[in-house]
């Protein structure tokens, strides 16, 4: 839709508006305010890729689904907190986000991609937040897994092959 759009640096989505497209934004590199509104249930593949300006976006409580790819290169991101009402987050999905510092997930995600938190060919395991998971959830299971990203792959591979 907007992909590409290199003068671009604001959308406010509408409530209604359910999903964000795969590659609706990608590469608009100079998006800096994101508005998804209050009903917004899925973001589609690399929808976000390389917009390098976006700092912050506040991922609404509706959203369900987070596409592979959606923020990959997403530089300028510096904190996330996924919401409650996530259940998937896909493959690469913050994918070289270098400017991530803080990182904040919750114990309802049932489904977690390949290489989500990796850029410059380490894993951000030390910016996420554990506090808020149980000892034995899977969501803590993977990130402690994420210190050898060979295990990860093999532990996602392995659910998502079931």
């Amino acid at each position: 839709a907007f992909a590409g759009c290199s003068e671009l640096t604001a959308i406010n989505l509408p409530d209604g508006v359910l999903t964000v497209e795969e590659y609706a934004f990608a590469n608009c590199t100079k998006l800096a305010t994101v508005d998804l509104g209050e009903s917004l249930v899925s973001i589609g593949n690399r929808a976000f890729w390389s917009c390098t300006a976006l700092a912050a976006i506040d991922l609404p409580d509706t959203l369900t689904t987070i596409g592979e790819g959606a923020f990959w290169k997403c530089t300028g991101l510096t904190a996330l907190e996924i919401p409650t009402s996530v259940k998937a987050i896909g493959n690469l999905a913050y994918y070289d986000c270098t400017g991530l510092e803080s990182i904040k997930l919750h114990d309802g995600i049932e489904t977690l991609g390949e290489f989500i938190f990796v850029t410059d060919g380490s894993t951000l395991k030390d910016k996420i937040d554990l506090s808020n998971l149980a000892e034995d959830s899977k969501v803590r299971e993977y990130v402690d897994a994420m210190a050898d990203p060979a295990k990860v792959e093999a532990d996602t591979t392995a659910d998502t092959a079931a």
